[in-house]
């Protein structure tokens, strides 16, 4: 049985500066960002503003992707505090991965 419950004397809480770095250092957007450019952007003008224009495409891009999965988690935060719902949105997970996995073997 899973536990849930969100607890402020579990663990520190990040301040700004470690999200900051976490962000940075972020190997899903490191790994992203490698597969644009090398990718998508390969033959693009190598020029200045072309490089800045891209980056700047690309942190608007990601910075929406965490944002959206920051409120996707706060919302099912609020959804997970009832058992009903936990049971519910567990079950439904759990035949989502059957269902992916069936998939898998058939094709």
């Amino acid at each position: 049985n899973a536990d849930y419950a969100l607890s402020q004397n579990s663990a520190k809480m990040l301040d700004y500066k470690d999200g900051l770095l976490l962000q940075l250092f972020n190997p899903k957007v490191l790994v992203l960002s490698l597969t644009v450019y090398t990718t998508f952007l390969g033959s693009m003008d190598r020029s200045i503003p072309a490089l800045l224009l891209s980056a700047l495409f690309l942190t608007t891009m990601s910075f929406s992707a965490i944002s959206l999965w920051a409120s996707f988690g706060a919302v099912f935060s609020h959804l997970l505090t009832s058992h009903r719902a936990r049971r519910l949105i567990n079950g439904l997970l759990a035949l989502l991965l059957v269902y992916s996995a069936i998939t898998l073997l058939v094709s």
